[in-house]
């Protein structure tokens, strides 16, 4: 599970959530209020989530998200500070609320070349000119990125990496819901709910697009050990 976590442009609350899922119900306090959007796994405060595992009443009951959105069927029960947003399909209504809170989340926008308004590179890192960083990008110690290379906004890299050349971190994930009702919706992946966080000492010289989520490294065929 990754642990990412995006603070909303404004305070939401776990009723009016609900009321933008319709239908759904609430069990728990409806007024408990939502500041970041992320997995089960982040520990931000104030954070919604979504669980439609089978085992959803032990992993509730670890989490630290405050309002979760559940499946009926799962006969879930609230831990207390937990407020949880029953509803039919899970995934459709988190896409839902995603796209309502973060409108642009389904397609980032593309950095321009340089480092972007915000973005905090630690003074040991080294930066190509023609690299493109986004707003609220962080880049750690002895980090390199190399020309070309595009670190989408709310991007999290690590101690240690090397971002090489034309290599893309935080694009969206290559992920899709079937709904109930037949449609299919893009599902938003990091960085539309959170940061993409590259490993610390992990080594990235992707030539094509790499869409960092967590923190465990792994050897993708044909390329480089990239955050996976």
């Amino acid at each position: 599970m990754t642990l990412f976590a995006r603070l909303l442009p404004r305070p939401t609350s776990a009723r009016a959530l609900c009321a933008a899922v319709a239908p759904a119900d609430v069990i728990g306090d409806p007024d408990r209020v939502v500041r970041r959007v992320g997995s089960l796994a982040a520990t931000a405060d104030d954070l919604l989530a979504f669980c439609d595992a089978t085992d959803a009443a032990e992993r509730l009951a670890l989490t630290k998200a405050s309002v979760v959105l559940v499946r009926g069927g799962a006969r879930p029960s609230p831990r207390p500070g937990q407020t949880l947003i029953v509803v039919d399909d899970v995934r459709a209504a988190f896409i839902d609320i995603v796209l309502h809170l973060l409108p642009d989340s389904e397609r980032p926008r593309d950095p321009s070349p340089g480092i972007g308004a915000a973005a905090r590179v630690d003074a040991s890192a080294s930066v190509a000119p023609s690299a493109c960083i986004g707003a609220g990008v962080v880049i750690g110690a002895r980090s390199r990125v190399a020309a070309g290379a595009i670190i989408y906004a709310d991007c999290e890299v690590g101690a240690d990496c090397v971002i090489g050349p034309n290599a893309v971190i935080g694009w969206v994930g290559l992920s899709y819901h079937d709904r109930q009702d037949g449609r299919r919706s893009f599902f938003p992946t990091s960085p539309a709910c959170g940061s993409a966080i590259a490993s610390t000492s992990a080594r990235m010289r992707a030539s094509a697009a790499a869409c960092c989520r967590t923190r465990r490294s792994a050897t993708m065929p044909g390329s480089a050990v990239w955050s996976t």
